[in-house]
């Protein structure tokens, strides 16, 4: 993976700060988001903070979210937000 930008950095410590656990740097992978709109049409930087783990099954016909990681994803949020 490529060397993190500034605002990478600052959302990945933010989050960090936030929950006191470091979070998973992943690759952005498809899926429905309009990433290309931001990042290459308007030249923004782009930092997507999805609420997941695992063994989630995201998308998969069996899916689902337990209230732990639901309660989590609030303050992580949050502090992607500010």
């Amino acid at each position: 993976m490529s060397p993190l930008t500034r605002e990478q950095a600052l959302a990945l410590a933010s989050i960090e700060r936030s929950t006191g656990q470091a979070p998973v740097l992943l690759p952005n992978l498809g899926g429905s988001l309009p990433n290309d709109v931001f990042a290459r049409t308007l030249a923004l930087p782009t930092v997507w903070v999805p609420h997941s783990y695992p063994a989630c099954n995201q998308h998969a016909i069996d899916k689902h979210r337990l209230v732990p990681v639901l309660r989590e994803a609030w303050p992580r949020a949050q502090a992607s937000s500010g």
